[in-house]
């Protein structure tokens, strides 16, 4: 396509799809986890975080700056969910042109959702257990179940539906993002509510912990609530590579439609909010429940994420090349988190005193410029790589 003083068009032109990248997904992925790594960093390097829990009040942010910086990560794992359900039918569609059977591209997803447990129970854990260190009486071996976990499960999960129809992977989605609701609705009402989560309920839709003095087990992500945003994301790959134009002129609406649900079921109150509107103000109305994610974090977040798509498909080519950050960190999403959690806890254990948000943003954008050179030199041996090598795991 042409440059100079041309008019750029959308990239959303063709009415079918190869086995070809689609650039605006990579690019939304890519801002998504450059928005992580601010999250993080305000954890690691800052030591400020919040806590939206379902048995909880909704967190004290103390002011319009930490809540904003913490509210516009929310958008991240709604994305990686959507995004990666996206990515496994277009990998399918791609691997079953060139031959591979549905048990091969199972077995694929299986083998990938191991490694991303077997690396956040390693890798992962040791990170965050470095940066807040264990008191004296916490177990001897403490497990922490992030999201990893979550897009583990979702990928195991929706493995064995990739050839199920669009219905049944909404009916599917609309009937576990209603039981989550109903499950954490019901147990707000009793006067213990984080008695008696048994592990099934505790690695399926409730957040919560057991403990004792030699284990410690921490679902923070639960795999249901989660696997919604896989499930559309299917439905929107499906979408796209049917009308890939049409599907460009309705993602706008589809996600602005979205928000509005959000904006009245938040107004309106009820179910589906999990912490109703308490007080007055932006903050007030905006403040989520995440872990698990109410209807209305689920509605307003899925609608930021389409609208972030669908930006990216009519937003000119520059982001489009190859080196920039975005297709970069978007390319390699799993690198980029395991190098991101350990340079910046590195960074972290360098300040006598934790800074500020303004140092906070400084080391966020410094690191992004640091972890941009390994992130490219990966993205590039996976392109030289076999399609069948260990690299595409990560």
């Amino acid at each position: 396509m042409e440059h100079g003083n041309r008019t750029e068009e959308p990239l959303i032109k063709s009415t079918t799809l190869t086995d070809r990248r689609l650039p605006e997904l990579d690019a939304a992925r890519g801002l998504i986890m450059m928005l992580m790594a601010l999250d993080h960093t305000m954890e690691l390097v800052c030591r400020k975080g919040f806590f939206e829990f379902w048995a909880m009040c909704v967190p004290d942010y103390g002011s319009l700056q930490a809540f904003f910086t913490r509210f516009i990560t929310h958008t991240c794992a709604p994305g990686f969910a959507l995004i990666m359900g996206a990515g496994m039918v277009f990998f399918a569609t791609s691997r079953r042109s060139v031959g591979w059977e549905e048990a091969r591209i199972i077995r694929h997803y299986w083998i990938r959702a191991l490694v991303l447990v077997v690396i956040m129970l390693t890798l992962e854990n040791f990170v965050w257990q470095q940066a807040f260190p264990s008191r004296p009486d916490s177990p001897v071996v403490s497990l922490e179940f992030g999201v990893l976990f979550s897009l583990a499960g979702s990928m195991a999960l929706g493995s064995f539906l990739l050839k199920a129809p669009d219905g049944a992977l909404a009916g599917i989605g609309l009937t576990l993002a209603l039981t989550t609701q109903w499950i954490i609705t019901s147990r707000l009402g009793s006067p213990e509510p984080m008695s008696g989560v048994s592990l099934p309920l505790m690695f399926s839709f409730v957040p919560s912990g057991i403990r004792t003095p030699t284990l410690g087990i921490f679902v923070l992500y639960p795999v249901l609530p989660w696997f919604v945003f896989t499930l559309f994301g299917m439905i929107l790959a499906r979408r796209i590579q049917a009308d890939r134009p049409g599907t460009g002129k309705v993602l706008p609406l589809a996600g602005s439609a979205l928000i509005a649900a959000f904006v009245l079921l938040r107004t309106t109150g009820g179910f589906g909010n999990t912490h109703p509107v308490k007080g007055s103000g932006i903050m007030a109305f905006l403040a989520l429940n995440k872990y698990p994610p109410s209807l209305a974090y689920m509605l307003l977040f899925s609608g930021v994420n389409l609208l972030i798509i669908s930006s990216f498909s009519r937003a000119g080519h520059f982001w489009a090349r190859k080196d920039n950050p975005l297709q970069v960190f978007g390319k390699c999403p799993f690198f980029f988190y395991i190098l991101h959690l350990f340079f910046f806890l590195a960074v972290g254990k360098l300040f006598p005193a934790p800074p500020g948000y303004w140092g906070g943003y400084a080391c966020w954008a410094t690191g992004l410029s640091a972890l941009y050179w390994p992130c490219r030199a990966f993205v590039k041996l996976k392109a030289r790589s076999s399609p069948d090598s260990i690299i595409h795991l990560f």
